[in-house]
């Protein structure tokens, strides 16, 4: 509860309130953030209360914050004289994360005229840290805020993104850059605002923003302010200088200024920067003249209730019918009544829970019912999985899920097949395929196979003339050497194929004969292909018509490494329908987004490609029309047996020509076997280097000797006078899957001899795989997943052999932040990797683990990209030693192998080997979207791949990484390779390096290979490694955007160099030793200069967090110990004061196996690793306890006799029971002469006890 004192003086004109401060509870953390309930938590967190919490204000201001329940902050217009409530963070920055949970903090008073940066927050970020949503799910009401420039309720400057905020009934006052959300921000995203109130200045005045800059976004945006100023006026925006785009803005706001200097109804001056779907109510509007910005609108009151604009907004934010007095469109968030619709993907299936619920209300939505041949997977909505519980229930509030939807599994799609490898869904009939177009959803991972040949000439009469609906899909086909002809698609306007989207593992022997097509983007396998393993055998001839065209895909992107395109035959008409269009005979547009995750040249082929027919186009390629420059060296692709045979008619003059790819600068290539018909294209060379001057008349065309490099054995044939691709002959192969002694199904593949198959064991639930072999002597080949086969002239058959999996969890606990689940062996962590339902919930690790090499063999990255690790991970401090993984044609691999909205902390690695395919990483293969990985360090690591490879992170898209390192390490790719981090975007890095060695052929790093767009930012960071590279080596980044942010990052230039960038600094060697060398590092709680174990630096900068080592004591019955610290500091002393209990003396210790002798006390100096100990006690007998040895004389003046001892060793003790010494047994007696006289107790290895007595 608040505790105040009530102040009078008769000097004063108010009463002064102090509000006691209180630190809330929890602990600050992201699982335990501290939870705010009153205003005196929130005075706390803007003041602090000095040493007494023994907290800084450093570390309040990056802590986690949740507002528990509702806050009325009436009291601080007393505070501070009359001053109020002080901002958050200052001018220094809030840089931790604040949620408002949904809970409305009212009356909030800040009367600060004289003063920059006002708000609820001051400054909110931290130079550019703009990836955490530092302030979101926050509603404030009836706040005043006054302040001199960059004020705002919120805040008075950010630059964080924000979300799901809600102000109402408040006013800002102030001069410059006044807003009612923000004054001023850059570099940041406002998604879900909603805003009611007044705004009063001069300049740079905003219902929302007072100014805006570099790259800021807003979406979803609904404002009802007045705003009043000079200059720079608008209702949502007072001046927008280089932002990135507005959309979905209703700017229900009154404008007033003087209408020559920039007064608007939306921005009130933009400079460099795109506006769309943003409109503003004219009756608003106080001056006569409106500017207007392209892609603003301006509404009337009528026009705001109608559905045609309702229409045109996100209807999960936005929704009819206001609030109070006003009905028109009006943002959903700004509401407190909100409306819950849930929906499914099965059409005509309603879970329930639908309804009107008010903020705070619990919603319970249920998808119990089960429907024929589906099943429930999850909750989702927008493509965010929400649970995977049938019942789902939440307390709703601004952020919670207005549209969730239930997703149901189709088991049996189509009547044929079960959508297997080995049973395949069957296209058999044109009914089944027209079933499959227009009926199924979109398929994902399955297979489909054509089994029949089929006449599509009816197509033409199908959905009104606009004929086949082009088909979603994502999985394998297989056409099984068939052919569909006559396929007809008339849509002018839309994208057309026999696909729309493809993704696509395997795409073979299938065939298109005389398709009619005609679209405005034209394909004719597909229009979108965006991932493919093997495209193979597969023609397409006819007639196209539109802008852009390929023969088989419009656009063609990401291909895998392992990716080839080969024996494939296009023999097209293509007609262009409008000026600037464009034909590619393989595809249109080939582009890689980021040049960093192009595959090994060598293993990406395009082979056995034939092109005929006529072009009729602005722009032609045989092979590309268009590449956005993504090739950029000879072995990005691998070209081979390549004929251009097609009649290229150009249809305006292009400024360049060529016959394989229209828009590429000159490249080198290894390949020689690619020719072209230079009477047909009237083009006598080409820019691929190596095969310049491989034009050929149509008289050399009929001789096979000018085209070398051609197999015309096996693969082409000269027919009609000119080459052509022979027919191939197919082979049955055959491959069982075994589960448990029951066979499933037997797959049919239909592959040319001597070609290369691989075998993907596919992942099942309920079971782990377990070996592959052969059917006819049941030899076990291989234990990997992946097989290569080469098919030979033998039909061949294999099996995958799997184990049933138990599905009850080892572990302890429930998987919550109050009862982790526990793992404590290695055979939790495998138990984990093949249980994909438990990768929402929280772990803690209990012990160090270490991996043997046959569970090496069993273990499995946790995470797949289809089902992302989700939880957290805290290690404990613990360590996990040991871990090879080994899989060469994997992609995200690591101990996590894809991670989504997730935390990994307090781990260390050591002694990993990592081999994979791209996006490799020890720790992680690849991370997007709030991804967290703090204090997790690694030593003795090899990692090897191809692309996005990282010593501890492949690739990670959208989160952070601090505390962090990776030592002793080897790295080895292609490109995007780096010490610590493969590849990065929309990342933040702080306090971490990477020591070691890091080989890579281009984008090579030693901390980060690739840092690409999204602002990122790099502070307190260093890396000291040799970095080896072709192309784009450097010490730190291999790549590195522009917009980077760096702080105080070093590198020793004796190893690489790196280009000069601001924030950078080269150190000699020895300067790593010196705490002077590092500006603004904090040696007191973060870093400490200590010995390198490697060969490079002798003594750098490490983190504290690191430099810490694990006790475990654990006793035998009989006595204890002290109590030991589960973490000790490296170099310190270990003490601990061991004690027996009555009957038992202290009999052995080890340390980490080793035999020690001690006392009543253990002491161990200068601890450099973890420790193991172990203290076992025995019984002894004393006192008036029977004795069984015979011992004489008793008492005695030195030797006693021990006539019956079997024993050749005895143990001499006090009375106490402290082991004094080891006696041997000679002549059945032992010397105790010369021993102080007294009581001592005898003690045989047998066990046999006597007493006696010394003088």
């Amino acid at each position: 509860m608040k505790i105040k004192y009530l102040i009078i003086t008769g000097l004063m004109l108010w009463s002064q309130v102090l509000i006691a401060q209180q630190r809330p509870p929890g602990m600050g953390t992201a699982s335990s953030p501290f939870i705010i309930t009153e205003l005196s938590h929130l005075v706390w967190l803007s003041e602090g209360s000095g040493g007494l919490e023994e907290i800084t204000a450093e570390q309040r201001f990056s802590a986690n914050y949740k507002l528990g329940q509702d806050i009325d902050a009436a009291d601080s217009q007393h505070m501070h004289n009359g001053k109020g409530f002080k901002p958050i963070g200052g001018s220094n920055g809030f840089r931790g994360e604040f949620d408002g949970n949904g809970y409305c903090i009212k009356n909030l008073y800040i009367n600060r005229p004289e003063e920059d940066k006002v708000g609820f927050f001051g400054y909110l970020g931290y130079q550019y840290n703009y990836l955490k949503l530092s302030a979101h799910n926050i509603i404030l009401e009836n706040a005043q805020v006054t302040g001199r420039n960059e004020v705002g309720v919120l805040a008075g400057f950010s630059r964080v993104s924000t979300s799901d905020i809600v102000i109402k009934n408040s006013e800002v006052n102030g001069q410059q850059a006044c807003g009612l959300l923000i004054g001023q921000t850059s570099y940041s995203t406002m998604e879900r605002v909603g805003l009611q109130g007044a705004v009063n200045g001069k300049i740079g005045v905003g219902g929302m923003l007072g100014a805006a800059s570099d790259g800021f976004r807003a979406n979803d945006i609904y404002t009802e302010v007045d705003a009043v100023g000079q200059q720079n006026v608008g209702g949502v925006f007072g001046k927008s200088v280089r932002v990135t785009g507005f959309k979905g803005i209703l700017n229900n706001s009154s404008v007033q200024g003087d209408d020559s200097v920039y007064v608007a109804g939306n921005v009130g001056q933009i400079s460099q920067g795109a506006v769309k779907e943003a409109y503003f109510v004219q009756s608003k509007f106080s001056n006569s003249g409106i500017m207007m910005m392209e892609g603003e609108l301006g509404l009337s009151d009528a026009e705001l209730k109608q559905d045609t604009l309702w229409q045109k907004f996100d209807a999960d934010y936005w929704s009819l019918g206001g609030y109070g007095a006003y009905d028109g469109l009006v943002l959903s968030t700004f509401q407190y009544d909100r409306q819950v619709n849930v929906a499914s993907n099965i059409s005509g299936y309603g879970p329930e829970g639908s309804g009107d619920y008010t903020f705070g209300d619990q919603v319970r939505i249920s998808a119990v019912k089960q429907y024929e041949n589906q099943y429930f997977l999850h909750w989702e909505q927008n493509g965010q999985v929400l649970s995977r519980q049938l019942e789902y229930s939440f307390n709703l509030a601004p952020t919670s899920p207005l549209r969730p939807k239930a997703i149901y599994e189709i088991l049996k799609p189509l009547n044929k097949g079960a959508g297997t490898a080995e049973s395949p869904y069957l296209i058999e009939t044109l009914a089944d395929l027209r079933e499959w177009s227009e009926e199924v959803p979109a398929l994902s991972n399955v297979h489909v196979a054509l089994a029949a040949d089929l006449d599509a000439a009816e197509t033409k009469n199908w959905n009104d003339g606009q004929g086949f609906k082009p088909i979603n899909f994502a999985g394998f086909f297989h056409g099984r050497g068939h052919t569909i002809s006559n396929l007809y698609i008339n849509r002018p306007g839309s994208n057309v194929g026999f696909f729309n989207k493809l993704d696509v593992s395997v795409l073979q022997d299938f065939h298109l004969k005389d398709v009619d097509f005609t679209g405005e983007k034209v394909g004719g396998i597909a229009v979108d292909l965006n991932y493919i393993t093997s495209v193979r055998h597969v023609s397409v001839s006819g007639k196209m018509a539109g802008k852009i065209g390929g023969g088989l895909f419009t656009y063609m992107k990401w291909p895998g490494k392992n990716a080839e395109i080969s024996n494939i035959h296009v023999n097209v008409n293509f007609t262009k329908n409008t000026y600037g269009s464009a034909f590619g005979g393989l595809a249109y547009n080939y582009r890689d987004p980021s040049f960093f995750y192009v595959p090994d040249g060598q293993q990406r082929k395009i082979n056995k490609f034939h092109l005929e027919g006529q072009i009729s186009a602005d722009q032609i390629g045989g092979l590309f029309a268009d590449t956005n420059n993504s090739i950029y060296q000879d072995n990005d692709f691998h070209y081979d047996q390549i004929f251009l045979n097609a009649t290229f008619d150009y249809k305006s003059s292009p400024d360049f020509k060529d016959p394989f790819i229209a828009t590429q600068w000159v490249i080198e290539t290894s390949s020689k076997a690619a020719y072209w018909s230079q009477d047909k294209t009237g083009l006598d060379t080409a820019n691929f280097v190596g095969v310049r001057n491989n034009a050929l008349s149509d008289l050399e065309i009929q001789d096979k000797d000018n085209f070398e490099g051609f197999d015309f054995d096996h693969t082409w044939s000269l027919i009609s006078e000119a080459p052509e691709l022979m027919q191939n002959v197919r082979e049955l192969f055959v491959v069982e899957q075994h589960f448990e002694g029951v066979h499933l199904s037997v797959s049919e593949y239909f592959i040319p001899a001597g070609e290369r198959l691989w075998l993907h064991a596919p992942l099942v639930d309920g079971f782990s795989f377990s070996h592959w072999e052969s059917v006819g002597d049941l030899q076990q080949i291989s234990q990997q997943d992946s097989l290569e086969v080469v098919v030979a002239g033998n039909d061949l058959a294999f099996k995958a052999v799997y184990h049933a999996l138990d599905d009850t969890p080892p572990f302890e606990g429930e998987g919550t932040e109050s009862a982790p689940y526990l793992i404590k062996e290695a055979a939790d962590l495998i138990w984990l990797s093949q249980h994909a339902d438990y990768w929402e919930a929280l772990f803690l690790q209990a012990q160090n683990i270490t991996f043997s090499a046959e569970e090496c063999e069993k273990m499995q990255p946790v995470g797949r990209l289809e089902t992302p690790f989700s939880g957290i991970y805290d290690g404990g401090h613990h360590q996990i030693k040991s871990l090879q993984l080994w899989r060469s044609s994997s992609n995200y691999l690591g101990l996590f192998g894809y991670a989504s909205n997730a935390e990994i902390r307090n781990l260390h690695l050591e002694s990993f080997s990592v081999l994979g395919e791209d996006h490799v990483g020890a720790l992680l293969g690849g991370g997007y979207f709030r991804v967290y990985v703090e204090n997790c360090h690694g030593n003795d690591i090899e990692v090897e791949g191809s692309h996005s490879v990282g010593a501890l992170v492949g690739s990670l898209n959208s989160g952070e990484i601090s505390s962090s390192a990776a030592t002793n390490l080897m790295v080895k790719g292609r490109a995007a390779v780096g010490g610590l981090v493969g590849y990065g975007s929309y990342l933040g890095v702080d306090k971490v390096f990477a020591i070691g060695e890091v080989r890579g052929k281009e984008v090579v790093g030693g901390l980060i290979g690739a840092v690409d767009f999204g602002f990122p930012v790099i502070s307190q960071s260093y890396a000291l490694s040799s970095v080896v590279g072709d192309r784009q080596a450097q010490a730190l980044f291999g790549y590195l955007d522009t917009e980077a942010s760096l702080t105080s990052v070093y590198y020793a230039p004796q190893y690489q160099d790196q280009s000069v960038v601001e924030g950078v600094v080269a150190l000699d060697e020895s300067d790593f030793a010196l705490e002077s060398s590092f500006i603004d590092w904090d040696f007191e709680s973060d870093w400490l200069i200590a010995q390198n174990p490697g060969v490079y630096a002798t003594a750098v900068p490490q983190l504290q967090s690191s430099q810490f080592v694990t006790i475990t004591v654990t006793t035998s019955e009989g006595g204890s110990v002290s109590s030991s610290p589960e973490r000790l500091k490296i170099g310190e002393d270990l003490t601990l004061d061991v004690s027996a209990e009555e009957g038992y003396v202290f009999d052995r210790f080890l340390v980490n196996g080793n035999p020690l002798f001690t006392e009543d006390q253990i002491v161990i100096t200068d601890v450099q690793q973890d420790l193991n100990i172990y203290l076992s006690f025995k019984k002894y007998l004393a006192g008036s306890e029977a004795q069984t040895l015979a011992a004489y004389p008793n008492p005695t003046y030195g030797t006693v006799y021990l006539p019956n001892a079997e024993a050749q060793r005895v143990e001499v003790r006090s009375s106490s029971g402290k082991l004094i010494a080891i006696q041997q047994v000679k002549a059945g007696a032992i010397h105790l002469a010369g021993w102080p006289a007294g009581i001592y107790f005898l003690q045989t290895t047998d066990g046999r006890n006597a007493k006696i007595v010394k003088y």
